[in-house]
């Protein structure tokens, strides 16, 4: 028995030692730089400022130090820019650059001064990031901020000037419009143009129409495009005829911003060059467009060619259309035609029969909006309501009782909308109740209950009904709701709460990260096998690990299959990946953003959102530069081939199957 008992504890003894040996070991061995990579995203993505990110902050490898500044940037923890800012003068300039990015994302808006007033004298590829930080930081208490920024437009690197011309636009510095179209003027470099000019037709600056009318023959459909937006904001008498030529561009985006500008005028001239070019396109995209825009003219001349879009049977994204054009056109003439549609399986059409009964605005229609939100699709009986709410004002809080009930979360969102827009503090209570039942209700509900309840604590801070929904979104198990609810707290009642909030959970292993950055290249490639065609593109699986492993696992598990392209804006964005087909669907978990430097072009592959970590399945493809999406939504793609398919795709348009290859 004895010997048994020894025995026993020489095992126990071997295995503690070893334990130790291990722990030993892997602590102080010297790990390889993909590793440490892989552990400072492993640690990122628990959204907590360990101290084992911080050292990494001074690692000796500057791959590792760039990604740890990045990494320490997106947390955006009181103290990311402190620990930050010594990084812009390190020895990498990789290094210094991410640190300049970083501090942007940080939040912390006293550092926009302090940026900009080094950025002159450091070298190029840093200088630009610290510009583009700043303007991202300023607000309205940065007295000066634009004299100093215009400042840089007289750079002698092409690179810092792109940067600044960007910076107008993140810094909305419309004072100082004057630099801007000056430089522009003078400007050699083609791609410090095209951002110039963007970015004075965004921020509406009708006075560059000289610089605008200039560039109108030039050779990028981008530089077109955005000569058109800014035309369209100016007093030019001769405005129209350009637009109007236009809509004759061999470019659809830049057609597509021809409508737009033409829309917003109500001209005879205007009126009838969108008519006209009504009966000439054949792109059901920018058919869409020109109903839109002949709408939004209230411009009644073309329901004949409207109505045969319906009668002909065109794509259901093109019928939705003409129903809402021709209920402005023709009024209360198109209720028998709603009428026959109404009942249509597709929620496009049904919807938009919805969207038209209300636009009628008589009160007569409320029964057949009833009709509607008693339907099956939450769309259409989400649209349903909006009417109802408008034309049946005296049974509001009945529509509002039913959103509630609602067993599709969509309807139970809308009607907390109404709700806090109408200040009806006597739902409180049922508010409280309905946060109580936790992971019963919604993610997308219970976020929004938290919004809800802190806008009523702007008005009574000691509601203990608004309090008790703060107090359980503080315990979530969501993280964003955790987050949202600690910043509510801190934003409205001043109170730090964020020591209370759990780390967020990690969806991939240490395992998971080390094995993509030990990889020689992982040259990733996403075929997207479409109704339309075929469209592949490139994963940036360095520069968003995570959110390439995610839409990676959701492709090879099927989970695109058979789903629809629910957004499309053309000269925006194509998006899909919602499993309702709605835009309301997703995962249900949330994948952590992971914004970077990286440039959203023509073809660029975004993750949607709907704030800070909200990501899950749907993304977007960029059908024109974006550059206001910048650090905003993280980049995870561009497209490689098959760009011409993306052009194609209207609402409803299906993603047959999404293959993952290495290329």
């Amino acid at each position: 028995m004895k010997s048994i008992w020894l025995a026993f504890r020489v095992i126990l003894l071997v295995g503690v030692v070893g334990i130790i040996g291990y722990w030993a070991y892997d602590t102080f061995r010297d790990r390889p730089v993909p590793e440490r990579i892989a552990e400072v995203v492993f640690d990122e993505n628990s959204r907590s400022l360990t101290e084992k990110l911080k050292s990494y902050l001074q690692d000796p490898a500057p791959d590792v130090r760039a990604r740890a500044a990045v990494a320490v940037g997106r947390l955006k923890h009181d103290q990311s820019a402190e620990l930050l800012f010594p990084l812009l003068t390190d020895s990498s300039l990789d290094v210094a650059s991410a640190a300049a990015f970083a501090i942007g994302l940080a939040g912390d808006r006293s550092y926009a001064p302090r940026l900009l007033r080094n950025a002159f004298e450091m070298p190029t590829v840093v200088g630009a990031q610290a510009v583009m930080s700043a303007a991202r930081l300023a607000d309205s208490t940065h007295q000066g901020f634009a004299d100093d920024l215009a400042k840089f437009l007289q750079h002698p690197a092409p690179e810092v000037r792109l940067a600044t011309a960007k910076a107008f636009l993140y810094a909305n510095a419309t004072e100082r419009s004057d630099s801007l179209i000056s430089a522009m003027r003078n400007e050699k470099d083609s791609e410090v143009l095209a951002h110039g000019l963007l970015t004075l037709a965004r921020l509406n600056v009708g006075e560059a129409e000289s610089i605008y009318r200039e560039h109108l023959s030039n050779s990028d459909p981008y530089v077109r495009s955005s000569c058109l937006r800014g035309l369209g904001k100016s007093k030019s008498l001769e405005k129209e005829q350009y637009l109007a030529q236009a809509l004759n561009d061999r470019d659809p985006n830049v057609v597509a911003q021809a409508i737009a500008e033409l829309s917003r005028l109500k001209s005879a001239l205007a009126k009838e060059r969108l008519v006209g070019h009504l009966g000439q396109e054949t792109d059901e995209r920018l058919l869409a467009a020109t109903l839109a825009g002949l709408q939004r003219q209230e411009n009644k001349l073309a329901a004949y060619k409207a109505r045969s879009f319906v009668d002909e049977k065109y794509s259901p994204f093109l019928i939705a259309a003409a129903i809402r054009y021709l209920a402005m056109a023709q009024g209360d003439r198109t209720v028998s035609m709603i009428d026959s549609l109404a009942t249509s399986k597709h929620p496009l059409i049904a919807t938009a029969c919805a969207e038209a009964f209300t636009s009628l605005k008589d009160p007569k229609v409320v029964p057949r909006l009833a009709l509607l939100f008693a339907v099956d699709n939450p769309l259409v009986r989400a649209s349903a309501f909006d009417g109802l709410i408008q034309l049946d004002s005296a049974n509001k809080r009945l529509y509002i009782d039913k959103g509630l009930a609602d067993e599709d979360p969509m309807l139970n969102v809308v009607a907390l909308g109404q709700i806090e827009t109408d200040s009806l503090l006597g739902y409180l209570p049922k508010l409280y109740n309905l946060m109580k039942q936790r992971d019963a209700v919604d993610s997308d509900v219970r976020r929004t209950l938290v919004s809800t309840a802190a806008s009523f604590l702007k008005v009574s801070p000691s509601d203990t009904n608004a309090l008790g929904i703060l107090n359980m979104g503080l315990v979530d198990k969501e993280y964003v709701i955790r987050m949202e609810t600690a910043k509510a707290y801190k934003d409205i009642l001043d109170r730090d709460r964020s020591a209370t909030v759990a780390p967020a959970t990690r969806r991939y292993s240490l395992g998971d990260f080390k094995e993509l950055f030990e990889a020689p290249q992982p040259n990733l490639l996403a075929r997207v096998e479409t109704n339309r065609g075929v469209f592949e593109f490139d994963l940036k699986a360095r520069v968003a690990p995570a959110t390439v492993l995610n839409f990676k696992e959701l492709a090879e598990n099927g989970f695109y299959d058979g789903l629809t392209f629910h957004r499309i804006i053309p000269n925006f964005v194509t998006q899909g990946g919602c499993p309702r087909g709605d835009g309301w669907g997703g995962p249900h978990y949330s994948v952590r953003c992971e914004y970077s430097a990286e440039e959203y072009r023509k073809g660029t592959i975004g993750m949607a959102t709907s704030g800070w970590d909200t990501g899950g399945s749907q993304w977007f493809v960029t059908l024109s530069p974006q550059p206001h999406l910048e650090a905003r939504y993280t980049v995870f793609g561009q497209v490689k081939s098959g760009m011409d398919i993306v052009e194609k795709l209207v609402v409803g348009d299906s993603i047959l199957t999404i293959v993952i290859e290495e290329s």
